[in-house]
């Protein structure tokens, strides 16, 4: 993710994230739930999933984004247990598969020293 001062309308993911938090409005509280609940789940064995619904445009990639900016920059002691794929949001997905392979390609440009790149070789 390569955050820029201007606010792109239709790609949270490329605003800088500090901007991002000053223009969030009405869903506070259910950041903050989601960024406390995915910071226990990787401190603990107690896990928690979230499904965000709504249509394009409502914010959800905003909000997405600003969780990822807080587990990332507000809580440091999670760095070494937490790892984030970050998909594409005109990303296809069309089955598990799909999914898996994609999560995996984004893991090894992330994190190349923990995930190799030889894995679709073995599918």
């Amino acid at each position: 993710m390569r955050p820029s001062q201007r606010i792109s309308s239709f790609t949270p993911s490329n605003t800088d994230p500090r901007v991002l938090e000053r223009i969030f409005v009405q869903r506070q509280k259910l950041l903050d739930r989601i960024v406390q609940q995915l910071a226990r789940s990787m401190s603990t064995g107690d896990k928690h999933h979230f499904l965000l619904i709504g249509p394009r445009g409502s914010g959800k990639t905003h909000l997405l984004t600003l969780a990822h900016f807080r587990l990332h920059h507000h809580t440091p002691s999670l760095d070494d247990s937490m790892r984030i794929t970050w998909l594409g949001e005109d990303t296809t997905i069309t089955g598990l598969i799909d999914l898996a392979l994609e999560m995996a390609n984004q893991l090894a440009a992330e994190y190349p020293d923990e995930f190799g790149t030889d894995f679709p070789s073995s599918v």
